[in-house]
């Protein structure tokens, strides 16, 4: 299962669109609130944010719409992180509760609280940079505080320490008896694991054992080094599930076929076996980890 994010809608509304629509599917949008200033503009707007997702529900058919808040740096304060949550119920099929910097205890109240009033299904995102320690403590906190499901923001496998860290939330996740997701994901490997570079991450981590995978959303307004017009695209390869680059011509259209190949990706034992370096690095990732 693939999520879509901010791009199937912003590119609908350039005017790429999918007769088929998204029922079935799941959206999880992204919203960036990097100071004070932009929370209370959100907050204050929200009457705006609903109608937005309520054109997007009609518009895309989406079965499931779910929100991701992106603070960067910035951690807001409890009453304002409670407030979040709770504008949430009105609008999202789920309320995403999640853990900002590493304030376990601003965490549990928010949880708590928020379990205590909300009708709707409680999705917990956390950052699978955490240490190991409070990890643990999570997880311990969650077997009584159980969540609908659990989303872990994908950090780069260039070391056997998010490996372990992402095997710990799957064995959570499974003990609970509730799905994983991996948000926030890039398309590719990279350079780290060498051969491996183009080798697509959704997919593998899928295979791995979460139950879906978001990409990364990132506006041209939110890039360090923001660039003109691109002269090449990314490209999902379905014969091998790795990423090529291609000349641009509408990456647009592109950008959904490549949503829709992932999201229908056969992840058989047999259709792995066709694809070398997606097996390859598959057994390699699957290795015990010290």
């Amino acid at each position: 299962m693939q999520l879509a994010n901010n791009n199937q809608v912003d590119d609908f509304r350039s005017g790429v669109t999918y007769a088929a629509g998204f029922s079935g599917k799941a959206l999880e949008l992204k919203y960036f609130l990097k100071d004070e200033k932009a929370v209370l503009a959100f907050l204050a707007n929200i009457k705006s944010v609903k109608a937005n997702v309520e054109n997007v529900r009609r518009d895309l058919k989406f079965s499931k719409i779910i929100c991701r808040f992106f603070f960067g740096k910035y951690v807001p304060s409890k009453d304002l992180q409670k407030q979040l949550a709770e504008v949430q119920e009105d609008i999202f099929d789920e309320v995403t509760i999640q853990l900002i910097g590493t304030n376990l205890e601003t965490f549990k109240a928010i949880f708590e609280s928020t379990n205590n009033t909300t009708k709707k299904p409680i999705s917990v995102l956390i950052d699978v940079r955490l240490n190991m320690v409070r990890l643990s403590q999570i997880a311990n906190y969650l077997k009584i505080w159980t969540p609908a499901n659990i989303r872990c923001l994908y950090r780069k496998i260039g070391n056997n320490m998010n490996l372990i860290k992402y095997d710990q939330i799957l064995t959570f996740a499974k003990e609970a008896g509730i799905n994983a997701y991996l948000v926030g994901c890039n398309k590719r490997f990279g350079k780290k694991l060498d051969a491996y570079a183009n080798v697509d991450v959704s997919l593998i981590m899928q295979k791995i054992g979460f139950a879906g995978c978001c990409l990364n959303y990132c506006p041209a307004a939110e890039r360090k080094n923001k660039k003109g017009f691109a002269p090449n695209t990314d490209v999902l390869d379905i014969a091998t599930y790795e990423w090529i680059t291609e000349k641009n011509n509408g990456y647009q259209q592109v950008r959904l076929d490549n949503y829709l190949k992932q999201d229908s990706a056969d992840l058989s034992d047999d259709a792995i076996k066709a694809r070398e370096n997606f097996a390859k690095l598959l057994v390699h990732l699957k290795q015990p980890q010290k």
